[in-house]
């Protein structure tokens, strides 16, 4: 079977011992260069539907999105956090988080956790990778670990050790995280 493209005219001839013809291409005539496998795109764009057409071929890219989330309190304490903004990108299963919160004043002992995620953590516990973090005022490092089958982050000590919410008290907490979604 062979292919070749005629770039002059945007349009992709197509010729077979049976069957010959012309594929034309949509929306200005962009043209598709099989021999190489590349797809050029003359508008730069590559548009995914709003909701995800998923694959079972673990080798097609399937969903990309972006957009805005806001952080909530997970603890069961009913925190109410203020200043709180968020945002993500999702390219397949892979989604890179953004956000901002600032704890209460609060005395409350219940292990922290920041929850609201835009999309759940995939349930193998080696699939869910910890959370890059940075903070503006608790003043030590910590970091997340990604709890599988939620859409929670826990907030940890380097030394691996949870942190009850009164320690984040009108704390500002700022971070970034990378997980991987159930789909």
């Amino acid at each position: 079977m062979g292919f070749q493209v005629i770039d002059s005219t945007g349009k992709i001839k197509i010729v077979t011992p049976s069957i010959s013809g012309v594929l034309s291409t949509a929306h200005g005539g962009t043209s598709v260069d099989i021999a190489s496998a590349a797809l050029p795109l003359g508008s730069g764009q590559i548009t995914f539907p709003a909701a995800q057409n998923a694959s079972s071929n673990v080798n097609t890219l399937d969903d990309y999105e972006r957009g805005t989330w806001t952080p909530v309190d997970a603890s069961g304490a009913s925190l109410a956090l203020t200043n709180t903004s968020g945002q993500y990108v999702k390219i397949g299963q892979m989604v890179l988080v953004s956000g901002r919160a600032d704890y209460p004043s609060t005395a409350d002992g219940s292990t922290a956790f920041i929850g609201g995620l835009p999309f759940t953590i995939h349930a193998s516990s080696v699939n869910a990778w910890a959370a890059f973090f940075s903070y503006t005022t608790y003043g030590s490092y910590i970091t997340f670990a990604a709890i599988s089958n939620t859409t929670t982050l826990q907030p940890i000590t380097s030394a691996g050790s949870t942190i009850p919410n009164s320690s984040f008290s009108t704390k500002i907490i700022t971070f970034t995280a990378i997980y991987r979604a159930t789909a």
